[in-house]
């Protein structure tokens, strides 16, 4: 018989992301100097072959997502696995579930910083519920992750999802279906990623599972052969059966452990000999075995938020995946503001309104991250810099709020906001000045030393694609070859800020962004560059004052349009994010510095086409 698990088959999500994303914006981040708005050219980074691209209208809204997977012909497929399928009664004692966190009804975040802030939104419309009383407040599981994770589109939680007829996809192996799940039935379901070297780990931490309370979890182990030492301490409750997509058959046991809310580590493979294995996939039920409950039987998992859940976080900060009900939001903010601390939960488009502007909800990103030379010193950075529309390249002033927090006593330091300016948008590559068919001037009109870097499909001259990053650079902010009505010297600031975004959802086809290109990206690969920025208190004396939105002239606070600002007195900060800081965790957790590679998106649940 042929084993239902040896037969490979390569298959990829369609990220199409350029390589040598860094070396060509070496210019913008270390000259930092004047922009006289000639085109400069960068010297060319190192280069991948061109990807295969359609240009498309700039669509208006995103388009449906389909899968495209590999069949293996029936006739190749037979399980050769020796365990027997035990049928195990399902159990109906009630469930007593104690919830460990509870929703309160505030609209303003859970600020204390710790190593997982929470913040916890009021829901401002919900409807009435289907189901009746919860026992839970949330899902199992917080989040999961580990050193057996290589690819992120690979792994998918799915809660209350392990039942006969649910169906998955393996990514050596094609597609399966639960055809019995024993005793399981209910509980929920981790999709493991079975590609390349996960394949034989040999790692302590391979996933590491993030509890929200004490759960029973469940492996369900694929090979026949042998049981590495960290799982034969575990209990066998049992089998389950499968169906692969030929019509093989595959029992598989089902070993289980008993564990506190927490972190949960689970080992790798350790194959014995050189044969290559299938990673085991991963089952929870709630403490004692019971299947997995559902806080909220009206919101499905796996499947696109509720506009009423959306709006109960307000116009603010939200995870990318609901915490409660793992729902999508189908974009992503960036850093939990929660970790900055200090009450920091930024009123998104707040500045834009001041100035009679608008911003797209799905663009705000926020990045929190520890100044990588000056002990106790976080910084928070909120930003407007969505890719999903081509709108971005005649729009020049753009939401940027800079914040600075010493962690150890919550003081904030400073916290300022404008509309800052990030001048012309330009090419990527030959840094040559764009000419949209929407804002055709925008080159004269686009006024600063700032510069929005876009990436272009075909670019005359160019025959070998685009370079997939795009660089946003704040004006400087203290410039003597700018006119006083462009000096920031009212809020303290020098030197400018850089956001790399190096996966966005839609590029220019041409030099006239006439049409679009969708990339694949998510949007969601993106990292900060500290370019002598700094805040010093001002020759104003600092303390609370208000300027207007621009951040250019001192207001009275209750004159209409007027913006907050707080810089402390004898400050003097200078921003050091060690190069570049990247989101190299996910998890809507903090940057990391000394990096500029990370993608945070999950479950693929941000739809190509955006919005982001």
């Amino acid at each position: 018989m042929m084993d239902i698990d040896r037969i490979a088959i390569s298959l990829s999500r369609r990220r199409l992301i350029g390589a040598g994303l860094f070396a060509a914006i070496s210019a913008l981040v270390s000259g930092g100097g004047e922009d006289t708005g000639a085109a400069t050219r960068t010297p060319r980074p190192p280069r991948t072959p061109k990807p295969t691209r359609t240009p498309v209208v700039a669509p208006t809204t995103p388009p449906t997502e389909t899968a495209t997977e590999t069949t293996i012909p029936s006739s190749t497929i037979e399980s050769t696995a020796t365990v027997m399928l035990t049928e195990i009664g399902t159990e109906t004692v009630a469930p007593t579930v104690t919830a460990s966190y509870m929703p309160t009804n505030s609209t303003t975040s859970t600020m204390t910083p710790t190593s997982t802030p929470t913040v916890t939104p009021t829901a401002t419309a919900t409807p009435t519920p289907t189901a009746g009383p919860v026992a839970v407040d949330r899902v199992l599981l917080a989040r999961y992750e580990g050193g057996g994770i290589g690819k992120w589109e690979n792994m998918r939680y799915r809660p209350r999802q392990w039942v006969a007829g649910t169906t998955f996809h393996d990514q050596s192996v094609g597609d399966f279906s639960v055809t019995n799940a024993g005793s399981f039935s209910g509980w929920d379901f981790l999709e493991t990623d079975n590609e390349g070297s996960r394949r034989v780990s040999a790692l302590t931490n391979h996933y590491v599972l993030t509890l929200n309370r004490s759960a029973r979890v469940g492996v369900i182990w694929r090979e026949a052969g042998y049981l590495p030492a960290w799982l034969q301490s575990w209990t066998n409750a049992g089998s389950i059966r499968v169906t692969h997509q030929s019509g093989g058959i595959g029992n598989y046991p089902v070993y289980t452990k008993d564990v506190p809310a927490g972190d949960v580590i689970l080992g790798g493979m350790f194959p014995p000999d050189a044969n290559v294995p299938n990673v085991y996939w991963v089952i929870l039920a709630e403490s004692g075995g019971h299947p997995a409950l559902s806080p909220d039987a009206s919101v499905s998992p796996n499947a696109t938020c509720p506009s009423w859940l959306h709006d109960s976080w307000g116009p603010a900060w939200h995870p990318q995946i609901d915490p409660t009900h793992w729902c999508y939001y189908r974009h992503d903010h960036g850093t939990n503001p929660a970790y900055l601390g200090a009450g920091w939960n930024p009123t998104f488009g707040a500045v834009a309104t001041k100035a009679g502007m608008s911003e797209g909800h799905a663009g705000f990103k926020i990045i929190v991250f520890d100044d990588a030379s000056t002990p106790d010193l976080r910084w928070g950075v909120h930003i407007h810099q969505g890719s999903a529309s081509l709108a971005r390249v005649c729009v020049s002033h753009h939401t940027l709020e800079v914040i600075a927090v010493q962690p150890s006593t919550g003081a904030v330091l400073a916290d300022v906001q404008l509309m800052a300016n990030f001048g012309q948008s330009r090419h990527n590559e030959t840094e040559t000045s764009l000419s949209p068919v929407n804002c055709p001037d925008q080159d004269i009109t686009s006024t600063g030393s700032g510069t929005r870097l876009v990436p272009v499909q075909s670019w005359p001259g160019d025959g070998d694609g685009p370079t997939f990053y795009e660089p946003w650079r704040t004006d400087n902010f203290t410039d003597p070859n700018l006119p006083p009505t462009m000096q920031h010297d009212t809020l303290g600031m020098a030197g400018n800020i850089v956001v790399n975004v190096v996966d966005q959802i839609l590029i220019c086809a041409e030099p006239t962004c006439a049409s679009g290109v969708l990339t694949g990206g998510s949007g969601t690969n993106i990292f900060i560059t500290d370019n002598d920025f700094g805040i010093a208190t001002p020759a104003h004396g600092g303390g609370s004052f208000c300027t207007d939105p621009m951040g250019i002239a001192v207001m009275d606070c209750g004159d209409s349009g007027a913006v907050s600002q707080y810089v402390a007195t004898a400050l003097s900060l200078v921003m050091n994010a060690n190069a570049h800081c990247a989101d190299a965790l996910g998890w809507s957790r903090m940057y990391v510095c000394g990096t500029s590679n990370g993608n945070s998106e999950r479950e693929q649940s941000i739809p190509i086409g955006g919005p982001n």
